[in-house]
């Protein structure tokens, strides 16, 4: 599969949903580990066609590379990534038919990340972060310590998107609990944190 067929091959690929691109891995005998990726997804059944189709040895054959990724993957999805006891780095995307639905309403105003706090699994306490319609991250502050969840909802009609799971961040790290013998080993001191003022000069560069 050189050329057009695997760019074809590809372009088909990107258009299923991830439940078809798993089946069609399992019909392939391809073992695909739980929450993987997408993009990984469809790399290992380009990989595996390209096997399959190729008689000539992996060293000669074309590289893959050639083939370029998509920028977008045409699903509504919200992810974070915990940057330090304080910070954690949000990035999203909207699909186009969802885009285009919601910012053709006469109420849109535009989208916003809702950040909940959780206590005992129910939401306790809530604030909201405007965004603009072109952002696909944003870091966010929280207070030290606690359970949240974030969301990415539509201004306006006030529709949720997007969810990611609970996640609980730490409380800062104190001198008594860096001077265990066990947390020195583990660098645990050499940890950097972000801070309010850090960020604002990245911002100001």
């Amino acid at each position: 599969m050189i050329g057009q067929e695997a760019a074809a091959f590809k372009t088909r690929l990107e258009s299923l949903t991830t439940r078809e691109l798993i089946a069609l891995a399992d019909q392939s005998g391809i073992d695909i580990p739980p929450d993987l990726d997408r993009l990984f997804v469809i790399r290992e059944l380009l990989d595996n066609a390209w096997d399959e189709d190729s008689s000539e040895p992996l060293a000669e054959q074309p590289d893959m590379k050639t083939v370029s990724l998509p920028k977008q993957y045409h699903i509504t999805f919200l992810e974070v990534l915990p940057r330090d006891p304080r910070w954690v780095f949000a990035f999203w995307e909207i699909k186009v038919q969802d885009r285009e639905y919601y910012e053709s309403m006469s109420r849109f105003e535009g989208y916003a990340l809702r950040i909940v706090e959780l206590k005992d699994g129910k939401a306790a306490e809530s604030f909201v972060i405007p965004v603009r319609t072109c952002d696909s991250s944003w870091y966010v502050g929280f207070p030290p310590g606690g359970t949240f969840r974030l969301e990415l909802f539509v201004r306006g009609p006030d529709v949720s998107l997007a969810a990611s799971r609970p996640f609980t961040l730490p409380r800062f790290l104190n001198e008594d609990f860096l001077a265990r013998p066990l947390v020195q080993l583990s660098g645990a001191a050499d940890f950097a944190v972000l801070r309010n003022i850090d960020r604002a000069s990245r911002l100001r560069a």
